[in-house]
């Protein structure tokens, strides 16, 4: 094909061309749209059909030289090419490349390019077999290796001197070099296998040069070396634990490594199959069936499982027998009532439920999905409880579980749910001193002890709000008070105030000092001797009422709230003054009595030793009223 066919040549001169160099091409066969190559002969039409031409890729495998040459006299809107096809420039190859001209002719030129099968056409060597083996893991297959990929199926296969005489059920890898026959039987150790192919019989279609030819009684290479059976482990008769669980113990009578585990098995006396229930590990001496049925008869029995390698499994331990015991009754499930809320208690009831040993009552925020705390489990016959310690105005769910002795009944399912809100805090009302600093020193009380203030600034409290709080300067600020006596000493009362100290102040700040109606012991003062004490102490500065600096973190650079509750009872009584930081109740310290000081009522400063170097807001002082924990969450929630 030394003769171009250039761009604009007639008709007339394309045919000219192709009689010269194929005398008689073959004409190929081809539906109305399709051209399709079939066999190694050059190929010349004149094709008029219009549309979409599509050139099928050849089935076959040509071989070097072959030529394919389609003259195409249509208007065709597109022509599809096979995948791989290159176009070479209007450029022949030598003559032992694979190509195709193809000429259009639009009605008054033709056009043409060439394009280039990318497929393999030098091959036309036949596959052969180069390894056949069977391993010791897969000893039921025999691995083949060819030289070349091949396509086939199980056809025309066949084998011999394999002690189970197996068929080939099926094969994996068609279409690789690498085929696995799969057998109905194993390959032993004392085997010699051989396999043979009868190309007459089978249907290997080759993907890349000619077909697989025939061969006899080639030799498998045999890697199986024959597994070891363990020895059968043995049960002793089973312990019946409750109506869905039975025990057994297992002696295991196998001294190899090579055991993996024992399989555990069980069925109902009644059937004949044998269930796998879960497996023990190899050393195991007990073993529980879980998930049975009440009052049914089961037999019991296990294998021991070999590692495949080089063991195989046991045969079944001898078979054991037992019978659940009867189901269980669970109690019935308790009714809740509504809920009564209090400020951080929750107060439930129920109804009784027959044989309980006890109800575990539960709560969970509102907001928790799954998770439920437990707050206690109540004597038997109980029907109501009350839960404390709950968070202020915050929305709870609460529900009860009837508790049984596990032996004659189960525990009942989880109540009804119900809910409730804890209730807003409320700060108790008629104080004796009310100084919220609210951009004065006013006492808002019905006791109207003003105070004065010298040097202090207001400033902002414990929210950020500006001119809520007073702020000191630990020098010579203070408020003063009137001469009003405020009735501590053997009645209760209750002091609370919000307190900050500055970083680096005064040594001995002054937080309060207050005028008592006793004579020889007539003060009360709160403050914070940070040498001494690095906390609070509340007394008369050289005897202390009590300490609590073991547990008092530092207050600088921060806000904190401070409530001094006392029951009465006369003083230096310890046991009935109690100290809260931040709305938690102090560990308390030490007493004593009340010592003389001058008729001083002011804040943040004591003396020329005792000031404030910080801020104070909202002081409140109530004469023979003793605060409650309720109370003190409201005062610290301000």
């Amino acid at each position: 094909m030394a003769t171009k066919i250039q761009n604009g040549d007639t008709g007339l001169s394309v045919r000219t061309e192709i009689n010269k160099l194929i005398p008689n091409p073959t004409r190929p066969t081809f539906n109305p749209s399709t051209i399709t190559l079939t066999d190694k002969e050059t190929y010349f039409s004149e094709y008029t059909q219009t549309g979409v031409i599509t050139i099928a890729a050849p089935t076959n495998n040509f071989g070097v030289g072959a030529s394919f040459l389609v003259l195409i006299t249509t208007n065709a809107s597109a022509i599809n090419f096979p995948s791989g096809w290159a176009e070479l420039d209007n450029d022949y190859a030598t003559d032992s490349d694979n190509y195709i001209l193809v000429a259009v002719f639009n009605g008054s030129q033709w056009t043409y390019s060439v394009r280039l099968w990318n497929g393999t056409f030098t091959d036309v060597t036949p596959p052969t077999l180069t390894s056949a083996t069977v391993e010791n893991a897969t000893d039921t297959a025999i691995d083949l290796v060819f030289s070349e990929a091949v396509t086939l199926t199980n056809l025309g296969f066949s084998l011999s001197g394999i002690t189970s005489a197996p068929t080939i059920t099926s094969i994996s890898g068609s279409g690789t070099t690498n085929i696995t026959l799969n057998l109905s039987g194993a390959v032993v150790e004392a085997d010699i296998p051989l396999i043979s192919y009868d190309s007459s019989t089978g249907d290997c279609v080759y993907v890349s040069g000619n077909a697989l030819a025939s061969f006899t009684n080639t030799s498998v290479t045999n890697n199986v070396t024959d597994l070891v059976a363990l020895t059968a482990p043995a049960l002793s008769a089973p312990t019946v634990d409750s109506a869905t669980q039975i025990s057994v113990t297992i002696t295991d009578n196998n001294t190899t490594p090579n055991e993996v585990n024992t399989l555990m098995q069980y069925k109902t006396q009644a059937s004949s199959t044998w269930l796998d229930h879960g497996s023990a590990a190899q050393d195991a001496t007990a073993y529980s069936y879980s998930a049975l049925t009440a009052e049914t008869a089961y037999d019991f029995r296990c294998i021991a499982q070999g590692d495949d390698v080089t063991t195989s499994d046991s045969s079944a331990s001898n078979t054991v027998q037992g019978t659940t015991e009867a189901a269980i009754a669970q109690l019935t499930t308790p009714a809740l009532n509504a809920v009564s809320m209090g400020v951080t208690t929750a107060d439930l009831s129920w109804g009784n439920i027959l044989n309980n040993v006890g109800y575990a009552v539960y709560y969970k925020l509102q907001s928790e999905p799954t998770t439920w705390s437990l707050f206690e489990i109540t004597a038997t016959d109980a029907m109501s409880s009350q839960i404390t310690g709950l968070s202020v105005f915050t929305p709870y769910d609460f529900s009860v579980i009837a508790i049984a002795d596990g032996v004659t009944f189960l525990d009942s399912d989880r109540s009804n749910i119900v809910q409730g809100t804890t209730l807003q805090a409320t700060i108790p009302a008629n104080p004796d001193g009310e100084w919220l600093m609210d951009g004065n020193a006013l006492d808002t009380s019905v006791s109207g002890n003003d105070g004065t203030v010298v040097g202090a600034v207001l400033t902002t409290d414990n929210n950020g709000v500006a001119d809520k709080a007073y702020s000191f300067d630990g020098v010579n600020d203070e408020i003063t008070l009137g001469a009003k006596t405020y009735l501590f000493g053997t009645q209760p009362f209750t002091i609370s105030f919000w307190i900050y100290i500055n970083p680096d102040g005064a040594n001995n700040p002054c937080a309060l000092s207050f005028q008592t109606d006793m004579t020889t012991k007539p003060y009360v003062f709160l403050f914070i001797d940070v040498t001494a004490y690095n906390g609070m102490c509340f007394g008369d500065g050289g005897f202390l009422i009590f300490d609590s600096n073991n547990t008092v973190p530092d207050f600088e650079n921060k806000w904190t709230h401070v409530c001094v509750t006392y029951g009465g009872g006369g003083a230096g009584t310890t046991s009935e003054f109690n100290l809260y930081l931040d709305g938690t109740l102090t560990t308390k310290g030490s007493a004593g009595p009340f010592s003389t000081y001058p008729n001083v009522n002011n804040f943040a400063k004591l003396s020329s030793t005792y000031l404030l170097d910080g801020k104070l807001s909202k002081i409140r002082v109530y004469s023979n009223y003793e605060a409650n924990q309720t109370d003190v969450t409201a005062f610290y929630n301000e």
